[in-house]
């Protein structure tokens, strides 16, 4: 097995930022901190990178928890805002359309017979309201790497922090997570445009690529 990526290797200077939801996924096996930039950044740590995870919790308990949590694996939380005002109650505006005490992001994970799993967002959440605090975009200018996915494009506040991440970075690796129906498509489109490496499944190549106006013809089987 060969080393690891050059940018993620902890003899190089710098650090990476991961960006997005910070979540909680409730399985059949349990109750599990999740959220795919997350998840990178623990690996990442692991791996021995210096890494940042700028997303935003509700002022509960899960929100403290996934911020203990990610300390203990080693990655820095210093980007991660926290809601300040209780949890509202009730309905409300649609995902993200402004502050006002969102709770930690929670979905519900039903996995089908056949293995196919659904998932039922809590909404809005948390990392919905992430704003593109100064601190923030000083660390994506200064990231040698920015990891962040399309999930967080479904609302309009982080939708709007995640355009001034895409015009500060670096370099950027984009996650490409469709969950409908928390698809943007153009926002992710525009997304995708730019992105130094674009991780994505064999059923997102396709919509992927219809989004960005390619033929069929022009994604092979070695894409």
């Amino acid at each position: 097995r060969g080393p690891p990526p050059q940018f993620i290797c902890s003899s190089m200077s710098g650090f990476v930022v991961c960006l997005g939801e910070t979540l909680f996924d409730s399985t059949p096996a349990g109750i599990f901190l999740g959220g795919a930039p997350g998840n990178v950044a623990v690996h990442l740590s692991q791996l021995g990178a210096k890494v940042e995870f700028a997303s935003r919790v509700g002022d509960d308990l899960l929100g403290r928890e996934a911020r203990r949590r990610l300390s203990s694996y080693g990655v820095g939380v210093s980007l991660l805002q926290s809601e300040t005002t209780p949890p509202r109650s009730g309905g409300g505006g649609g995902a993200g359309d402004g502050p006002g005490g969102c709770e930690t992001g929670f979905v519900l994970c039903e996995i089908a017979p056949n293995g196919d799993a659904t998932y039922t967002f809590n909404e809005p959440a948390a990392w919905d309201v992430l704003a593109a605090e100064p601190a923030l975009l000083s660390a994506v200018a200064a990231a040698r790497c920015v990891v962040h996915g399309s999930l967080a494009l479904r609302a309009p506040v982080t939708r709007s922090t995640l355009v001034s991440v895409v015009g500060a970075a670096k370099r950027r690796v984009f996650d490409v997570n469709l969950r409908p129906p928390h698809v943007d498509e153009p926002a992710i489109a525009s997304a995708a445009a730019g992105a130094w490496l674009i991780k994505l499944n064999d059923d997102e190549l396709p919509e992927l690529a219809r989004m960005l106006g390619l033929e069929a013809g022009a994604v092979g089987d070695d894409a």
